[in-house]
């Protein structure tokens, strides 16, 4: 396959400044003012730069929906029989370590024990503990440790709530929370 041409300076700085720009939560033409002011600072003006913004932004849009379209098609491609929240915990890893170990672990136990899996790390709550959410396939006979039925008490919501955790992601990484899914027949 041919090689991608490597990202040029403008590029960087464009992309820099898309993120940025989508963190604010701007869209449009505020998006494209917002790069267009910051490029100029970097750049001299240019006949083509307003062109250029615009292209790259569509260019962005489109990325972004086929990523969607294909996550929504891997999601109803396969059986799910889990919801499972892993959440960090700072004594057993250090956030890059949690995010690295996990990946690698959901990845043997894909090879070795056929499951699938498809998540996304988010920061979260009032204390932004990083944590995984994830869509599990585990094949029967598949699960590795035992799912235990754990009691506690939620400052957040004021009441004792019901969890069900594995005993393995409990050892090795911290809060684990496994929800089956009722399959659909």
């Amino acid at each position: 396959p041919p090689k991608k041409p490597a990202n040029t300076a403008l590029d960087i700085a464009f992309d820099s400044l898309y993120f940025q720009g989508v963190r604010q939560g701007l869209k449009g033409d505020a998006m494209a003012d917002y790069i267009q002011a910051g490029m100029e600072k970097l750049y001299p003006a240019s006949s083509t730069l307003r062109k250029y913004i615009l292209e790259k932004i569509d260019k962005k849009q489109r990325n972004l929906w086929k990523r969607i379209k294909r996550f929504k098609r891997k999601v109803n491609m396969n059986r799910w029989n889990y919801f499972v929240t892993f959440t960090y915990n700072p004594r057993k890893h250090t956030e890059e370590s949690f995010r690295k170990k996990l990946r690698k672990c959901l990845s043997n136990l894909s090879t070795r024990k056929g499951w699938k899996y498809m998540g996304v790390f988010e920061q979260g709550g009032q204390h932004g503990t990083l944590h995984f959410h994830a869509l599990l396939y585990v094949p029967e006979n598949g699960m590795i440790g035992e799912i235990v039925e754990k009691k506690e008490y939620s400052k957040k919501r004021g009441e004792v709530y019901t969890r069900y955790a594995n005993t393995f992601f409990e050892e090795s990484f911290g809060m684990s929370d496994f929800q089956e899914l009722n399959p659909i027949l």
